[in-house]
């Protein structure tokens, strides 16, 4: 980022929010081209925390742009 008298200055909030919208996208395109997905898969896929892709999950759920459907069976678990 160009420093000096002049340069544009971008909040550490602004950078921060930045962030967020580009989770909530990455989260977006993985749900629209692979749901079912859990939420450990999407942290796998994009590289993100699991804290973020909560926190991104959430927001979208929030947003009423996802919505959650429950919990798929952990590979190796026995039933019941």
């Amino acid at each position: 980022m160009p420093q000096g008298p002049g340069a544009p200055r971008v909040s550490r909030e602004r950078r921060a929010g930045r962030s967020v919208s580009v989770s909530r996208r990455l989260v977006l395109d993985l749900v629209r081209t692979r749901a079912p997905i859990s939420r450990v898969e999407l942290a796998e896929a994009t590289g993100l925390t699991q804290a973020a892709i909560s926190h991104a999950v959430r927001a979208l759920i929030d947003e009423g742009l996802l919505r959650e459907t429950g919990s798929a069976p952990t590979p190796g678990a026995s039933p019941g």
